[in-house]
């Protein structure tokens, strides 16, 4: 009998007795001394290309969309109910396209690897099938599906149970976990109060007390005159002109009922097989948050008992994808005929051909507002651009201050999903190429050489820090605010696709960039811009390449930068998916009035 590992390894496995399956993302980074082949730690890949997975992506879409449609046809039959799709969408789709994504990653992981394995003989100790309790909202759900290793084990473990392998034996001895809740906590003023003068920056400048008072004042206030604070960018006493502004207008009483009649679910055939069908029905019985389970009409109920609602308003909001709060919120307001507006706020969009967060709620709104001209192909909502109020406060901003190289890398969860983001198998080759990154770097220019990782403590966190110090103990690791590093750096490298790199854009900032992991699927035209950018000298296919060209251009990283072919690039980019205007707060404040 081989020893079936699913969870986070606390101790080095015996290659003679021991296999590990998914823990090849779980480990403790103390066990990369040595290879991963040593600790049969299994490494599969789910899928050959980015077709494959974008295939699969849009089936698991469609089976969330059915799931939608079955709660709404038997919640409408037992409470003699009528509401809109999107109404069902918005408190729904994240818990059940969530759910259907990581359960049929598990499983097309699982059947393979016991394909490839069934000669072999295992035995799995895990946890109790029951979990100890129910999940009250989705921001517990979620939080344990994204930082909660013994729930990962659980949640593999029923899936190979319900697959009844002949020679996979299970024993449930571990007892039950804990499962992690999240804090409902109501911030106190006088304790942050405390924390900010424990920093002497704050004290210094005066204008720092204005606006932490400011944003708690702000906070106090009602939704209605501080809706445009969760807007990415737009800071409290600009949420409170604009929401001034917006309450000023004359707004039509009028519901719109083409609106509310839209069907947007796109029901199709779903070719899954009964077996994993099945699996799925067990996990959502034993998963549903009780938010949008027994306590679903209680929550309507609640939003409606303490908000109040017209026809024709407009409310502009940041995501509710894990706040049970906001999505039961942005329901109710859509079916009563109100807009929601939802904002970008951050990369990706428009840039990628699938993004899981919005094709499962942001794109659900009536409009979607954008930070440039090209917009993504098929989605439910209007699109609108407008500059990016946090992007335009950074324009032209950088200054040759120093002589700095930075590598800025991303965040890596060890619980990383296969089919919503990248393959977890790539997780190891990520980290790889940061070494090769360095190894392949000039020695005169590593005295100036930084490495900043992702802000995190969390434990569902590759402990990067720590991993990056043991193999080079002499590196300088920065902290503290990014913008100001990324305004006066010399050369900023990214090992990754995010929103530092259109910050850098914005700010002016050289900046070369390669894929340490491999990014999800580019859309044609953002395909053809980082052709464009490997023109120029900015994109490079590998860390090997882009550090050759960190030790050419360190030197001279102004006058490349500034040459006429870089800034044409970025010039474009910039116009196309980052969109600056030092003049966005009068563009705002005209698309508030024309609304």
């Amino acid at each position: 009998m081989i020893n079936l590992h699913l969870g986070l390894l606390k101790k080095e496995l015996d290659p003679t007795k021991d296999m590990a399956l998914f823990s090849y993302s779980y480990f403790n980074q103390e066990f990369l001394k040595k290879p991963l082949s040593f600790y049969n730690i299994n490494t599969l890949r789910l899928f050959n290309n980015f077709n494959e997975r974008e295939i699969i992506y849009k089936k698991c879409k469609e089976l969330a969309d059915l799931y939608v449609l079955k709660y709404k046809k038997s919640y409408e039959f037992q409470n003699n109910v009528n509401y809109n799709e999107k109404f069902y969408i918005l408190t729904l789709m994240p818990y059940y396209f969530t759910i259907i994504n990581f359960s049929f990653s598990k499983y097309l992981y699982i059947k393979k690897f016991i394909e490839m394995n069934k000669e072999k003989e295992f035995v799995l100790e895990t946890f109790e099938s029951d979990l100890s309790n129910r999940f009250e909202t989705k921001n517990d759900l979620f939080l344990n599906l994204w930082t909660n290793i013994d729930f990962l084990e659980w949640f593999s473990s029923e899936i190979i149970e319900s697959l009844n392998y002949k020679n996979v034996k299970i024993k449930r001895n571990k007892g039950t976990f804990n499962i992690a809740k999240y804090s409902h906590e109501t911030r106190s003023f006088w304790k942050d109060l405390k924390i900010f003068f424990c920093n002497i920056e704050n004290i210094k400048k005066i204008y720092r007390l204005i606006l932490f008072v400011n944003a708690y004042f702000v906070n106090s206030l009602p939704y209605r005159i501080r809706s445009f604070k969760n807007i990415y960018g737009i800071d409290s006493i600009q949420s409170l002109i604009y929401s001034f502004i917006l309450n000023l207008k004359v707004l039509s009483r009028k519901k719109d009922q083409s609106e509310y009649l839209n069907n947007v679910l796109n029901i199709t055939n779903c070719d899954f097989d009964n077996d994993f069908i099945k699996i799925l029905d067990n996990i959502i019985r034993k998963t549903m948050p009780r938010s949008i389970d027994d306590l679903f009409s209680q929550n309507i109920t609640q939003i409606k008992k303490e908000n109040s609602f017209i026809a024709g308003k407009v409310r502009f909001d940041s995501t509710g994808f894990v706040n049970d709060h906001k999505s039961f919120l942005h329901a109710v307001a859509i079916s009563e005929g109100e807009k929601i507006v939802f904002s970008q706020h951050g990369s990706h969009y428009c840039t990628i051909e699938n993004i899981w967060l919005s094709d499962s709620y942001e794109y659900y709104g009536n409009y979607f507002i954008n930070w440039g001209n090209v917009e993504p192909k098929n989605r439910p909502c209007k699109f609108m651009t407008l500059p990016s109020p946090h992007l335009s406060r950074l324009r032209d901003k950088h200054k040759f201050k120093n002589e700095s190289v930075i590598l800025v890398g991303t965040s890596q969860r060890q619980t990383m999903d296969g089919i919503c983001s990248a393959d977890p198998t790539y997780f190891l080759d990520y980290y790889i190429s940061k070494e090769v990154f360095i190894r392949h770097l000039n020695k005169d220019i590593l005295p100036n050489f930084y490495y900043r990782p992702f802000p995190n403590s969390d434990t569902a966190y590759f402990s990067e820090e720590k991993y990056m110090k043991t193999i080079y103990p002499n590196l300088k690791i920065l902290t503290g605010d990014m913008i100001k590093n990324i305004l006066k750096t010399k050369l900023l490298i990214l090992d990754h696709y995010g929103t530092a790199f259109y910050e850098a854009m914005a700010a002016n900032t050289p900046v070369i960039i390669y894929f340490g992991c491999p990014e999800l699927k580019f859309t044609k035209y953002a395909e053809e811009m980082f052709q464009e950018f490997k023109k120029v000298g900015i994109f490079f296919d590998n860390p090997e390449s882009a550090a050759h060209a960190v030790n050419m251009q360190y030197k001279n990283a102004e006058e490349w930068w500034f040459s006429n072919k870089v800034q044409k690039v970025r010039n474009i980019f910039i116009d196309q998916f980052a969109l600056t205007d030092k003049n966005w707060r009068w563009r705002w404040t005209k698309f508030i009035l024309k609304f």
